[in-house]
């Protein structure tokens, strides 16, 4: 048992240091005239993501929102959707929550979209009041891929997405 032991943890170890695929390079939230997310992502997905685009398989990136310090404080999660329609031949961005959708030639031009996200926020958000400390976090949704691929994705360093956390101050 002592010898699994000694042979598993190394590797559980790799498995939790492999992060990486992406950052948050800014956030800000503008409430005029309706609120809005203006995020600049920088997504590098890995190779096995990429290929798995390729063949048709949606990609599913979850932002979630959050004031810290707000009272009330608000939390919301908003999701975007990469995907390949191969009969079609382009490239799909679509917000899964408010149905925009934009289509790209190129796999490159799909990924540099979302050098510049902008994302329709509830009206909560409008009266967000200035020096409030809030946070963006990006994370691939696992669970909205198909079932073979969700426990591949789950124990894979490859499929793992999740910068740290980008912290803001609204106003600023």
């Amino acid at each position: 048992m002592r010898g699994v032991r000694c042979l598993l943890l190394p590797w559980l170890l790799l498995l939790g240091a492999c992060h990486g695929g992406g950052s948050i390079e800014s956030a800000r939230i503008v409430r005029t005239p309706e609120p809005v997310l203006d995020a600049s992502l920088r997504l590098r997905p890995s190779t096995q993501m990429l290929a798995a685009l390729d063949r048709g398989v949606a990609l599913t990136l979850r932002l979630r929102l959050r004031t810290v310090d707000a009272m009330p404080a608000l939390d919301t999660s908003r999701r975007i959707e990469l995907r390949y329609l191969p009969l079609a031949q382009q490239y799909q961005l679509r917000d899964l929550d408010s149905g925009q959708m934009r289509y790209f030639a190129r796999q490159p031009q799909l990924l540099a979209a979302l050098d510049r996200v902008r994302l329709p926020l509830d009206a909560s958000w409008a009266g967000l009041a200035d020096g409030t400390t809030c946070t963006l976090a990006l994370a691939l949704d696992v669970n909205a891929l198909p079932a073979p691929l969700r426990l591949p994705a789950l124990l894979s360093s490859s499929w793992r997405m999740n910068p740290p956390e980008h912290r803001w101050t609204a106003g600023s």
